[in-house]
């Protein structure tokens, strides 16, 4: 593959792979090794600089769910998860605290601006879970937003 093209990916899509995998891991080391797997995965890949613009970026964004999800059944750093969850804000605290498959589908539809369809082939699930996944998330971060904002 040529340099460029891995430079472009990196520089366009960089920030999103990497936000992916802090979002799945909740842990900065965790997602810097999951950002260089991905783009070391995406330097070998034939033909990639012909690939279209959104077919790059679903690539990538995929790559790092499957990669996150090989990551995370390893050793899970949880004094770090606690240490960064005290530094965030409340709206990632709630959403760091929903399940997987609801965090990774809030994430891409909210962080990344994805749409159902996308978010559904990235996440290998159907359009409609996506849609159940997502409500479910809206709504417990919504009940933890308003209990939080009782208590201050």
């Amino acid at each position: 593959m040529k340099e460029a093209c891995l430079s472009r990916a990196m520089e366009q899509h960089g920030n999103a792979v990497y936000a992916l995998a802090l979002c799945q891991l909740q842990s900065s080391e965790d997602a810097d090794h999951v950002f260089e797997e991905v783009f070391e995965s995406f330097a070998q890949q034939r033909n990639a600089e012909h690939w279209k613009q959104g077919q790059t970026k679903s690539w990538l964004l995929r790559m790092t769910v499957d990669l996150g999800k090989t990551r995370s059944s390893e050793v899970i750093h949880l004094t770090e998860a606690r240490e960064q969850q005290k530094h965030l804000g409340a709206l990632w605290a709630a959403v760091s605290r929903l399940p997987l498959e609801q965090r990774l589908v809030f994430h891409l539809s909210y962080g990344e601006e994805l749409g159902p369809d996308t978010v559904a082939e990235i996440l290998s699930m159907s359009k409609q879970m996506v849609k159940v996944h997502l409500n479910r998330a809206r709504n417990t971060v919504r009940r933890e937003m308003k209990s939080n904002e009782r208590i201050s």
